[in-house]
Formats: C-alpha cells, structure tokens, sequence
C-alpha cells in the first residue's frame, strides 16, 4: 500500500521505507515505482524482508535506471541467490555510487564474489557490515578490496578475526584508492593489529581505519604506533573500547611528539593508565594549533574544524588567545577551577563561535554547570551554536544568581529556578545564535513552550536550527506552542522534534503552522505517536507548502491510511519542493 501510494511522487529525490515488512511484493512494486521516480537519487528498504524475488525485480529496475545514486537493502534476507539476482541488474546501471548490504546473510565466497563481478567501479561507498564469514572463508574477504575502485569501505561486525584482517592488509597492499575503511567488532587481536600495521607502513591512500571493538593490546598497538613513523596520509584513526595499556599508548604519544601527522586519534574506554592519559592531554594541550584532537573520555566529539579544543585546558588556552572557534567539553570530574578559569577566558573571548557540552557529571559541583553557561551565553558576541547534550532532569538545581541576563539557557525555569519573565527580557534580544541543540535533556512541556515564546518574542532571532530530539516528556502541548511560533517566525529552516511524544494533536497543529509559514525546509518527527490523523493534516499542508524540503515521519502510526493520503497529495502536485520522505517503521 505505502510503495502504491508513493507511486505519483515523481518530483522525490530520496524515500526511505525501511522496517514496514513490504516484503518481495512491496519491494516489486518500489521497482514498478522506479520508472516514474527518474528524479530520484537514494532508496531505503532496510528490515524489509525483501528475498531474492524483490532483489531481482529492483536490480532489473534499477539497471537502466538514470539517477539512482543510493540504495540501501540493510538487514534483508537477500543471501547469495538474491545477491547475485540484484547484481547481475546492477551490472548495467552507471549512476549508483552508495551500496547499503550489511545483515543481508550473505557469504564472503558467493556474496561477494558477487558483487566484485558487478564490476562497481562506480560505486564509491560500500557497506558490508553484519556479513557473517566463517573462518575457513576468512581469507576470501580480500576480494571485495583487492579491486574496488570504492573511498569508503565497511566490513563492521563481520566476524573477520586474525585471518579475515590478514586478508584484508594484504589486499590493501595494492589497492591506493581505499580512503575510508572501518572494521569495528571483529575480534581481530594482536594478531590482526599487526598485519593492519604492516599495511599501514606500505598503504598511501588510508585515511582513516577505525579499529575500535577488536580486543586490540598493547602489542597490536604498539606495532601500529610504530607503523605510523612511515605514514603519512592516514589522518583519523579509531581505536576505543580495546584492550590497550601503557605499552601501546606510549606508542601514539611518541607519535605525537615526533610527527603528528594523525588530525584525529580515538582510544577511549581501553585501559590506559591516569600518568599517559595526562601526557596525552598535555600534548593536546600543546597541540592546539596543530590540529591534533585525541580523544580519551568516554565520548567522541565529532567535529570537521581544525581549531578545536576537546580538553579544558586546551579550551582555557584557546579561548585566552583567541585560537580556539570549537569548544567541545566532555571530561568527567572537572575541578571548579577548571571552569572558573574557562569561564574567565570565555569573558573575554572573541572567537568562539560553537559550545558543545556532553552530559553532565553529577559529583560536578552545581556551580560548575550554571557558571560556564553564564560565561558562554551571556558574553559572547560570535557564539553561533550552543549544544547541550543529555543534560540532567528538570529540577535539580537550585536558582543561580549569575542568569539574569542569560539567553537561550537550557531548561530555563526548571533547571535554575530562574523567573521565565526576566529570561524573556535578556534572551529578546540576541541576534547570533543560529543552532540550539537540546537533545535528551529532560525537557518538558513547560520549558518547551517557553522557549517557543521567547523565540516569538525575539524580533532579531538568527536562529536557524532548534533540535529537542529525546525530550519524552514534551508532548503535544510543546508542538502546538512551536507551531504557533512558527506561524510567524521567518528564520527557522530546521525544526528536529523526534522522539517529544507528539500525537495527533501536535502533527495537526503543525500541519496547520506549515500552511502558512514558507520559510521551514527540514521537519523531523521520527519515533512519536503521530496516526493518519496528523498524517493527513500534514499532506494537506504539502498542498500549499513548497518550502518543506525533507519530511521525516519513520516510526510513527500513520499506517496504510496516512500513507495513501500523502501519497495522494504528491500525485497531485503537492508538496513540489519535497525531496526526502522518510515514513519507514510505520
């Protein structure tokens, strides 16, 4: 029924069905789809069910297809018949570049000799991850590598061991176009570290290997340390959740002192002692200007600039000497001095532009977190996004004294205790900030909707982008609010909501709102309790909205009804800016 309806949506450039069990029927009638879809750029059908029948009747779509640059078949029982069905369709096609085929219960002697018979010199990702291999077909895993003209390959959770990771090493040794390659959670050992290493000497187009989840120690690490005196492309490389000691991470800190040719080095959650943990901090520290970002805590700070800090004392001498444009904190147990004197270099900061900062530790003193809020939010002249993330629930901490004039502050009543009246005065008149992110941090119905009203009530607002992802207690009271706010705001391109408990009566207000405001591209709604009601309400708004350009609606209640209704209005001209629809799990 959803792949029927969706049949008219000829303007769509990405659709993603995945998890609604179409099985071989459903995902036939996706082929049949494919000829009015010649815009279309990407497909998702992962957890779908779909055998060998669908593999073969969308490899014969998909071969003559024009567009098609993504197609995603994740977690579908394909086994080597239906690999080989999809393959010998996709043979013939010239324009895909993105192949998604982990967890479709394939072989590393049939599957993939498969697809290298497909000859995908074209495709440039490749993803492979969740392919069982047996032991005694270990060593065939080196013939999707040997000759693929593919940047980004992923052989994640494959049961590679020593031998699959010997086999991929060997093959590496010819193959100079492989950029990206990530072999997370396959046991390779030592064993496997060392082989990788030796590859890591002779390779020249890695760069970057993610090793993490590989029992990985210090021998493995050591050789690979050691591997990287003669490389000089591999830039990022990934090595959390092993096994490494003092051995091995000395290995990288000899690295660090010497070359430094490494952009980013991972080894959280291995069993590095506090003595090279502060070394490695201390090169951080000495490091800011050299792009080096080595993370050591539990969590990862994903970020592309180069003028990062990750460390409080590399954020402290960033922000002191203006060197610093990221500050990404993340370390557990920080002292109040730590924070005291990063709020006193932020005071006088005039580069920062983005504050990340990653849960909170609850033996931090109250202080700590209203102080360093105070400092970024209320001073800084160039701070474009604030991002706080798996913050504490709602009414735990006591009034602070240093908020009045603080702007955009998490949880603003609940958290502090501050009166919503004075926050709307200082937060009216900011004009910088373009992202907030307040993604699983406890948010309520009431902290929702006064933030709604104080974006209103703003004149200047720049902001750009509002995520309150994983904020279960907001409801569809908080979606109203926001569609109220979004009746007359002119700023907001980007609204991510997944996951706020919204049902019907938020979907219908929202619907309502995007009728209206012409300005909202992107609006995100995965994982709520939205039925055909709030569907419906939303496919009538996309008869008079063309601005919404990416619609998400995965893992809600729409079922049959709600989809037929959208599918409809796209079949009938609605909706003309659409290009990404996203209603898998429904």
């Amino acid at each position: 029924m959803v792949a029927s309806a969706l049949r008219g949506a000829s303007g769509l450039l990405y659709s993603s069905l995945r998890n609604n069990g179409i099985g071989d029927v459903g995902a036939s009638a996706i082929a049949d789809s494919l000829n009015c879809w010649q815009s279309i750029v990407g497909v998702t059908l992962s957890a779908n069910s779909v055998g060998v029948a669908g593999a073969q009747a969308l490899g014969d779509a998909i071969s003559g297809h024009p567009s098609i640059e993504i197609l995603s078949l994740r977690s579908n029982p394909l086994k080597d018949d239906g690999m080989a069905a999809l393959c010998i369709g996709l043979k013939k096609n010239t324009s895909l570049k993105q192949l998604f085929l982990g967890g479709c219960e394939i072989t590393a002697s049939r599957g993939f000799s498969a697809i290298q018979e497909m000859e995908h010199k074209r495709v440039s990702h490749l993803y492979l991850e969740k392919t069982q291999i047996h032991q005694e077909e270990a060593h065939n895993v080196g013939i999707i590598l040997r000759d693929s003209m593919a940047t980004v390959i992923s052989l994640d959770s494959c049961a590679l061991g020593p031998t699959g990771a010997a086999s991929v090493a060997e093959s590496l040794k010819v193959n100079s176009v492989l950029s990206v390659l990530a072999l997370s959670d396959n046991a390779i050992l030592d064993k496997g570290a060392v082989a990788i290493a030796k590859c890591v000497r002779q390779n020249t187009g890695l760069s970057s290997i993610d090793l993490s989840q590989n029992r990985i120690g210090d021998a493995g690490a050591a050789a690979i340390g050691a591997a990287l005196e003669h490389n000089a492309t591999l830039r990022q490389l990934i090595l959390t959740t092993n096994e490494i000691g003092s051995v091995g991470s000395n290995a990288f800190i000899q690295h660090l002192q010497d070359r430094r040719t490494l952009f980013q080095l991972s080894i959280a959650n291995n069993t590095i002692g506090e003595t090279d943990r502060k070394s490695l901090r201390e090169l951080l520290h000495q490091s800011t200007q050299s792009s080096v970002l080595v993370d050591i805590a539990d969590e990862p700070c994903d970020s592309g600039d180069e003028k990062l800090a990750t460390t409080i004392s590399a954020a402290i001498q960033g922000a002191r000497e203006n060197t610093v444009t990221t500050v990404c904190i993340k370390e557990p147990n920080l002292t109040y001095n730590d924070w005291k004197a990063l709020t006193e270099a932020l005071e006088i900061n005039t580069s920062v532009t983005s504050f990340r900062f990653i849960r909170y530790d609850t033996a931090m003193r109250v202080s700590n977190i209203y102080e360093i809020l105070a400092a970024v939010v209320k001073r800084s002249t160039t701070l474009k996004r604030l991002d706080l993330q798996t913050l504490p629930p709602a009414g735990q901490f006591p009034g602070p004294q240093t908020l009045s004039e603080n702007f955009w502050v998490t949880q603003a009543q609940s958290f502090f205790g501050t009166s919503p009246a004075s926050i709307m005065e200082s937060m009216r008149y900011n004009s910088t900030l373009e992202t907030l992110v307040l993604n699983k941090c406890s948010i309520a119905s009431m902290e929702a909707t006064l933030l709604a009203k104080l974006i209103q009530q703003n004149p200047t607002t720049s902001l750009r982008v509002l995520e309150l992802m994983n904020n279960s207690h907001m409801g569809d009271e908080s979606a109203v609010a926001l569609a109220k706010m979004l009746q007359t705001n002119t700023s907001l391109e980007e609204i991510a909501l997944c996951a706020t408990s919204i049902g019907d009566p938020g979907a219908i207000a929202l619907g309502a709102a995007l009728e209206i405001n012409q300005t909202l591209t992107t609006l995100r709604l995965r994982n709520n309790e939205i039925g055909a009601e709030g569907a419906e309400a939303l496919a009538r708004a996309l008869v008079a909205n063309h601005a919404i350009k990416v619609l998400h609606l995965g893992a809600n209640r729409i079922g049959d009804r709600g989809a037929s209704t959208i599918g409809n209005v796209l079949h009938s001209g609605g909706g003309r800016g659409l290009f990404e629809l996203a209603l898998g799990s429904n």
